[in-house]
């Protein structure tokens, strides 16, 4: 009996085990999704030879265009006027480049631009913008072209023996010993699992309630105090200059980019422009408010609990203009007592009421000090209004706690009631009285201070209850103007990107304030690249 009862109870545990993968292919069936634990085997035996199959006939497409363009300069010996010649090279370029991506996109998980094609690929679309160039060229171009074409033919001819060759390669570089494509195929299935998906709000739920954990997102405090997890990575973590942050276990994120490098990049452009760079980093709340995660950690303002302090440091030694918000940010949250409130949320990353304030302020401390800000520019007169909002902390969002729904019981994060000082413009007559008064707003062409920004530029500015951001209260400062291009999480890169499409906006300026948040010197929303920004004599 005892033995028939272990039968039993195996062969019903492997029925249970089997039953998950069966019941999610079924239901990924039903909504006409393929069978995602096949996506391995796909991405292996099937995905190299449909790249193979799709290159050979662009290689094909490309070879038509070439031709093309070669029976219209043997018709036309001038051909540097010919839109059907032009037509024909552009359209190679846009196979060239179809083919790039074709190779690049390994499977659907990796992508590889070291491959040896790829280089291939480069060079022959450089070749042929030589061409649009230099038409007149494209009889001993094109020889060096065709040969760089048979050259990726010969690459990626599929007889027998070099398919599955080719299979072999892609088994252990692409896909089953690639810890990337592993990882990113252990996420997609568990995102996708129905059994996951049903189990993980429950679970959620019960781990918030009974033991305060908010997921994987965030980290409780004290006092209901949340914490947004990459703030708080970010200072255990090596700093971005320390060279251990480049070589990490699989768990972590290698930094491969140097966000030193590319502001001194930045700030040299501005400069030849005849524009200053002034950096103003933000502290993140966990370096304002250490020990409300960890009550061990005393707070002073001396202790330097961010390296983002030693990167001002570094920044200014090499001539960058800083603003230092962590000192003065540290002085004020030791009068959290006397104003019965604190420098940030609770349930949120950003700063409240005082936060913008002190911000403006420290930075028109520097900006007042520089040559060019006492010319005689004209003034604008602003006044403050005060006014309450109600926040829904975005960490809190992120925890999706409060779509938690089970039966009758669901969590509901507080709002989060914070002060606002609104700032106006305002116009008045010969007599003194106001006639005109506005909420305020950027004015491009006017401004002489452009500010590149993140979240922390657009909280209280452009949403509720608008006009109240640090950018306001920093015209308020100075009595002008300002200019600003904000994305949020994007002030690495992508600020930058969208300045180079706009850099007209640069006409007149003096001075670009470039604020982040400290945690972007290493997640940034698209790294740290080095843009160029470039401005036309008619522009500047």
């Amino acid at each position: 009996m005892k033995i028939n009862a272990a039968k039993v109870f195996s062969w019903f545990f492997i029925v249970i085990i089997a039953m998950v993968p069966v019941i999610q292919a079924v239901s990924e069936l039903k909504e006409k999704r393929g069978i995602q634990c096949f996506n391995i085997f796909e991405d292996t035996f099937i995905t190299p030879a449909k790249t193979a199959r799709k290159i050979s006939q662009l290689l094909e497409e490309l070879k038509h265009e070439l031709r093309s363009a070669d029976s219209i300069l043997t018709d036309n010996a001038d051909v540097s006027e010919s839109e059907t010649f032009i037509m024909h090279l552009e359209e190679a370029k846009s196979i060239s480049g179809a083919m790039r991506n074709q190779y690049v996109s390994i499977n659907r998980y990796i992508d590889d631009t070291a491959n040896a094609i790829v280089g291939i690929i480069d060079s022959l679309t450089e070749e042929i913008s030589v061409l649009e160039e230099d038409p007149v060229s494209i009889k001993t171009g094109l020889s060096s072209i065709y040969n760089r074409i048979e050259s990726i033919s010969n690459k990626i001819n599929r007889n027998g023996l070099n398919y599955i060759g080719e299979m072999i390669h892609h088994f252990f570089k692409y896909t089953a010993f690639n810890h990337h494509y592993l990882r990113k195929y252990e996420k997609e299935i568990e995102n996708s699992s129905i059994f996951a998906n049903s189990i993980r709000p429950i679970v959620q739920f019960v781990s918030f309630k009974l033991f305060g954990d908010p997921g994987e997102k965030a980290i409780m405090g004290k006092n209901g105090w949340m914490f947004y997890k990459p703030d708080v990575e970010y200072l255990h973590k090596p700093s971005v200059t320390d060279p251990r942050s480049k070589v990490v276990d699989y768990n972590s994120k290698p930094v491969m980019d140097d966000p030193v490098k590319v502001i001194l990049d930045f700030r040299n452009q501005l400069s030849e422009m005849g524009i200053e760079l002034l950096v103003m980093i933000v502290p993140g709340k966990p370096s304002i408010y250490p020990d409300l995660i960890n009550p061990a950690i005393k707070v002073s303002f001396k202790h330097e609990i961010s390296h983002s302090q030693h990167i001002l440091k570094i920044l200014a030694e090499k001539g960058v203009k800083t603003v230092d918000l962590f000192t003065p940010f540290l002085q004020e949250r030791q009068r959290d007592s006397l104003f019965g409130d604190s420098l940030y949320l609770r349930t949120d990353t950003h700063w409240k009421n005082r936060g913008p304030r002190l911000a403006a302020t420290s930075a028109a401390s520097v900006i007042k000090q520089m040559p060019w800000f006492n010319d005689n520019f004209p003034k604008t007169e602003y006044t403050m209004d005060t006014v309450e909002v109600f926040r829904n902390g975005d960490i809190g969002v992120m925890t999706r706690l409060s779509d938690i729904k089970i039966g009758k019981m669901q969590l509901n994060l507080p709002l989060e009631k914070t002060k606002c000082y609104q700032v106006f413009s305002v116009i008045r007559d010969d007599s003194g009285k106001i006639i005109s008064r506005n909420l305020y707003r950027d004015e491009y062409r006017k401004a002489r201070i452009l500010i590149l920004g993140d979240s922390f530029s657009r909280i209280y500015q452009t949403d509720e209850p608008r006009s109240a951001g640090w950018i306001s209260h920093l015209a308020y400062e100075l009595s002008e103007p300002l200019a600003s291009i904000v994305n949020d999480g994007g002030a690495s890169t992508i600020v930058r990107q969208t300045l180079s499409k706009k850099a007209s906006l640069l006409k007149g300026k003096k001075l670009v304030i470039w604020e982040f948040v400290e945690r972007d010197l290493r997640f940034g929303e698209g790294g740290w690249k080095e843009v160029p920004i470039t401005v036309s004599e008619k522009q500047h």
